[in-house]
């Protein structure tokens, strides 16, 4: 409960910074914050990659190969830090972005501060202490966000964008290292260290391969489309992760360690897998059919009529967003029950297919590439489960049947407001806007109470949260883990 309360809180925050600094700025300086994610997703990746995830998925680990792992962890950003300040020149160049090194360089430190603390979070995570972490990613989110708004209003530019991605790197850093009890000691002899290392390699490969896929559409809006397009296009993509992060982030951290302890009894771990899918699917479904028939209204009035065009591109965008819920569950089961060198198969026969649908969307320009990303996203689903679920014990309807009910739900609230709009229009203003959205969450409310399976389910999930009270839990960081 306390994850979900500060990781809402930090979605209004970085909402609201979005929308402020994106006025602020106009299309053509906001597609530098395409260059901005990138570095950032990438830095984020190392935070939580296959080192980290050994720790958090291991039923007992040694202090020294924690400490190994750690050791690890570091050396391979300050790696990427440094190879990534020699490239700058030449990235600046191939980014059309010249002048501007000295951003891409200071860019290049979330890699060093995000392997710092990588262990250390994962520690917190093993021993679901939760709360910290929101605690820190909510100090973090403040800073970095009121750094770029001040920035933006001063008229710095993009490096308000490169400053908040910093003092939120750096505060995220610091604040999980303190809150973290554990110190690092001796490192443990290489052999007991390699016998993990194959689950690593694996899943950071497959996050490696996501990150590549992930990233390629925005530079590739940016190289054929230019700077403007880039920057519709971002705002466009982060309409769609910034919910899908606030679930799928936290959840993780949840998911994992759950889906790990209880795999060796199938029943249990369908039972958790389902719960987890129906989750996400109430929360995110009628979300992404909100913001998609809402788009033109939420683009005009929070962002202004500059950015009009970024609503048609996330109506399409919206479709990746129904699959991408369901895949980022797939990848948990993956992790959870040590089939990393199995999804690690998966991502190099899949993400490819992904890579060429890009290229091959290009000719149609910018919304031709959405389409391509979206469908691809949404084919890849069903696919990825049928790998996952043999040893995994899950069924071919434990996938769809948790689904079925927010599904429900998410049409009630589409039909509701396509209704609503025709008689209020979203884009007239915000009290307009705020009548349509009111409209979406009373469709989904009179689906809670008048329809006896939504009933059931978030009756089950609330009291299953009040019974994952982070309190309760073991915590053994600092010894044998």
């Amino acid at each position: 409960m306390i994850t979900a309360s500060g990781t809402w809180v930090r979605f209004v925050i970085q909402l609201a910074t979005v929308v402020l600094v994106a006025r602020l700025l106009g299309p053509e300086q906001y597609g530098f914050a395409a260059i901005v994610l990138v570095y950032a997703a990438g830095a984020e990746l190392l935070r939580v990659s296959g080192l980290s995830l050994v720790v958090v998925q291991r039923a007992s680990l040694p202090q020294a190969v924690v400490s190994s792992l750690h050791y690890l962890s570091i050396s391979a950003g300050l790696l990427i830090t440094v190879v990534l300040v020699a490239a700058g020149p030449w990235l600046a160049a191939v980014l059309s972005v010249p002048g501007h090194t000295s951003e891409l360089t200071l860019l290049a430190i979330l890699f060093a501060l995000a392997s710092s603390a990588a262990v250390p979070a994962a520690l917190l995570a093993r021993n679901l202490v939760f709360g910290r972490l929101a605690a820190v990613e909510l100090m973090a989110a403040l800073a970095g966000s009121g750094g770029a708004i001040a920035l933006s209003v001063a008229g710095a530019g993009r490096t308000a964008l490169v400053v908040q991605a910093l003092v939120f790197a750096l505060l995220q850093c610091g604040g999980t290292l303190l809150s973290c009890p554990w110190r690092p000691g001796r490192p443990a002899p290489w052999h007991d260290v390699c016998e993990h290392m194959g689950f690593a390699a694996n899943v950071s490969a497959v996050q490696l391969l996501n990150y590549v896929t992930r990233s390629f559409d925005k530079i590739l809006v940016g190289a054929f489309a230019g700077p403007a397009a880039a920057g519709l296009y971002t705002q466009a993509s982060q309409l769609l992760v910034l919910p899908l992060e606030q679930v799928s982030g936290p959840l993780q951290r949840v998911a994992i360690p759950a889906f790990s302890r209880v795999h060796a009894s199938r029943d249990r771990f369908r039972r958790s897998y389902r719960t987890v899918v129906t989750v996400v699917g109430y929360v995110l479904w009628p979300t992404f059919v909100t913001l998609a028939v809402l788009a033109d209204g939420i683009v005009r009035v929070l962002f202004g009529p500059a950015w009009a065009e970024a609503a048609s591109l996330f109506r399409i965008l919206a479709i990746a967003g129904f699959g991408q819920t369901l895949g980022y569950v797939t990848s948990w089961v993956f992790v959870a029950t040590d089939q990393v060198s199995r999804q690690s198969a998966w991502a190099f026969a899949s993400r490819p297919i992904q890579l060429f649908s890009l290229l091959a969307g290009v000719p149609w320009g910018v919304r031709g590439m959405a389409l391509a990303y979206a469908l691809t996203s949404v084919g890849m689903v069903l696919p990825a489960f049928l790998l996952a679920r043999a040893r995994a014990g899950l069924r071919v309807m434990d996938l769809f049947a948790p689904v079925l009910w927010p599904g429900v739900v998410a049409l009630t609230v589409a039909a509701s407001l396509t209704t609503a709009r025709g008689i209020v229009d979203p884009a007239a203003g915000p009290l307009s806007l705020l009548v349509n959205l009111a409209v979406a969450a009373l469709a989904a409310g009179t689906c809670a109470v008048l329809l006896p399976p939504v009933r059931a389910d978030i009756a089950s999930i609330t009291a299953l949260l009040h019974r994952r009270s982070p309190a309760a839990a073991t915590t053994t960081v600092g010894k044998e883990t």
